[in-house]
């Protein structure tokens, strides 16, 4: 079970690395689906919502969700 998760969900970050350079919204999906898998892999899951928030940040999403932190 472990291995399995861990298999999918860097499937999901390898899928959304390469539609990085063809669709964002895409990738962005990608990166949310391999968060959801919930594996045990901290340093990927670390890097799946590192990725996702690239995403945000390259889509203009991030600035509603900063005004808190000041």
């Amino acid at each position: 079970m472990y291995f399995d998760s861990v298999l999918t969900a860097w499937s999901h970050f390898n899928k959304g690395l390469t539609e990085e350079g063809n669709d964002l919204r895409n990738a962005l999906s990608c990166y949310t689906e391999g968060i959801e898998v919930n594996c045990k892999d901290d340093a990927l899951n670390a890097g799946l919502y590192f990725l996702r928030s690239r995403i945000h940040h390259r889509l203009g999403e991030f600035a509603p969700h900063i005004h808190f932190l000041f």
